[in-house]
């Protein structure tokens, strides 16, 4: 079975039965009468594309494109962060905003990676608060994040451990570390004004919150 230019065997049928996406098929000992139908289709190759760090590329995942085909991506880093290099197939290519593919005819990878240009504790939000808060940062780089509440004396009221965070923004709810407004023993704190700090790597930072009830 020779299929043309861009196309493959997607199946074999003999006597109406598969046999696979096989090349050639041999007859033995013929003593009937017999059919054999090949079924050919389009190849496709895949671009894989992903990210690390916090930036996107479009399209990503595993992108098809057809034989001799090409494919535009386009790499943009978040706000607050940087390109630092795309890699395609293996081989860096510097800080590019977009890379096209072209007469694809294999499969191929491309990855971008983005940093965070610096590491931020950011207000929460809601502020003034009652009873819950959000309190979102920024980190440059993996970290193990902890953030600890001061009632206005100085006297801790709550430790958030975080564990381990990869580089980018905690800035929505489902990312920014919560408070439920209670203390260690699971007390709700009195209205008053309080301190908020991140420990992440190296990095530290002190903000202020108010609870209003």
């Amino acid at each position: 079975m020779i299929p043309i230019t861009g196309n493959q065997v997607a199946d074999v049928k003999v006597d109406g039965v598969s046999v696979g996406a096989v090349d050639s098929y041999t007859f033995t000992e013929v003593t009937a009468d017999h059919t054999i139908n090949a079924t050919f289709e389009a190849k496709t190759y895949t671009i894989s594309a992903t990210v690390e760090g916090p930036g996107m590329i479009s399209p990503s995942g595993a992108v098809k494109v057809s034989h001799a085909g090409m494919k535009i991506f386009v790499i943009k880093a978040n706000s607050g962060a940087k390109l630092v290099d795309v890699i395609i197939d293996g081989n860096p290519m510097g800080s590019l905003l977009a890379y096209q593919f072209t007469n694809v005819v294999a499969n191929h990878a491309i990855l971008a990676i983005f940093e965070q240009k610096e590491n931020a504790l950011l207000q929460n939000f809601p502020n003034p608060f009652n009873p819950e808060t959000w309190i979102p940062f920024e980190l440059k780089e993996e970290s193990e994040v902890n953030v600890r509440i001061y009632n206005s004396t100085g006297r801790l009221v709550r430790e958030l451990d975080l564990g381990s965070k990869v580089a980018g923004i905690y800035a929505t709810p489902d990312k920014a570390a919560y408070w439920d407004g209670k203390d260690g023993s699971g007390v709700p704190v009195a209205s008053g004004v309080y301190f908020y700090s991140i420990q992440a790597g190296t990095f530290s930072a002190v903000k202020k919150m108010i609870v209003s009830k």
